[in-house]
């Protein structure tokens, strides 16, 4: 067995091991009659005429190489025969497909996409996205993240400084303090609502962005009044009679069930009991918008929030592990 080594061929970026093996492409001894008889990454080469043919590294056409992977060349050889090109990483490549080619090289061009994506596995990820600035990750791809980039330090005052409501949070005093252009602020005072006699006050909740207080609403109690009491708790973390309710003051249901003691609350990833933490049978779950809220556990609204509000694991067996996705507002499980 011969090793095509890299002495005999020129600039090869990425070696692909061939049947198997490990120590990178190998030649093989039995003769090729074309392409498509060899592994993939290596094609039909020969020296001395067809029947001198055999397997070597190498691509002639995009096709030939692996997913995400493109054909470059050519390469440059001091023996023959040579393979016309190498498989590499497609510097252009979308895998999330929100327009931005990986690379930045300048060098480089990508028709019909912009460049310098940071995170090909999250598609809300990418330059020119909105910077928020309590979700650890880097949005806008400028290298600085949070309280680090510009855009999160704009407090002017002297109040506290800070990236969400959550680092303004003040004990159990939901809803009064918000995160307003990185300062801590008080929330507004609130007027009463009045309603006419055909109708009711529902909601009260909190605002998903500033996590302030919302005045309540008035709705006509008649339109609800044949639906059976069902109570659930909305996205604005209000609990509402029935999903009927919810519906007519606007509000999406978050879970069956009412809103739980201080759910909504700014929170931050601490253990229960001290400042910051949720309650128990709560979670802190973090949101893209409106930052990290303490939510009841089990409730799902993404798929990045399970297994995080689950009280325990699933038991699958062997290796196979567990596969999680948000389904109806839950988490589900499923064993790979």
């Amino acid at each position: 067995m011969v090793l095509w080594s890299l002495s005999a061929c020129g600039p090869l970026q990425e070696q692909l091991p061939a049947q198997g093996t490990t120590n990178g492409p190998t030649l093989l001894t039995a003769a090729c009659e074309g392409d498509e008889s060899c592994p993939g990454g290596m094609i039909c080469e020969g020296c001395n005429g067809p029947h001198d043919a055999q397997c070597i590294p190498g691509c002639r056409t995009d096709a030939q190489c692996p997913r995400l992977h493109i054909c470059r060349g050519p390469v440059l050889c001091n023996t023959c025969p040579c393979a016309p090109g190498w498989c590499e990483l497609d510097p252009c490549r979308d895998v999330d497909g929100d327009g931005y080619a990986f690379t930045d090289d300048p060098g480089i061009s990508c028709p019909g996409k912009q460049k310098g994506d940071c995170n090909e596995a999250n598609k809300e990820q990418h330059p020119n996205a909105r910077e928020y600035c309590a979700n650890g990750i880097d949005d806008d791809c400028d290298g600085r993240t949070d309280r680090f980039d510009p855009s999160c330090q704009m407090c002017t005052d002297q109040s506290q400084a800070c990236n969400d409501a959550s680092e303004c949070a003040q004990g159990n005093q939901v809803g009064s303090v918000r995160c307003d252009r990185g300062c801590c602020l008080a929330c507004p005072v609130l007027d009463p609502v009045m309603c006419t006699t055909d109708q009711i006050q529902v909601g009260g909740g909190l605002d998903p962005v500033t996590a302030c207080r919302v005045a309540r609403t008035c709705i006509d109690w008649r339109v609800c009044s044949n639906t059976n009491y069902d109570p659930v708790c909305g996205t604005d973390f209000a609990t509402y009679r029935n999903p009927c309710q919810a519906a007519q003051a606007g509000a999406t249901v978050l879970h069956r069930g009412g809103c739980v003691w201080n759910e909504g609350r700014p929170c931050s990833l601490t253990p229960v009991g001290q400042e910051g933490a949720c309650e128990n049978g709560q979670y802190c779950r973090l949101d893209a918008v409106a930052g990290k809220r303490c939510t009841k556990q089990s409730v799902c609204v993404v798929d990045a929030d399970c297994p995080a509000g689950l009280a325990g694991q699933p038991s699958c067996s062997g290796d196979a592990g567990a596969s999680w996705s948000c389904q109806q507002g839950q988490c589900v499980a499923q064993c790979r």
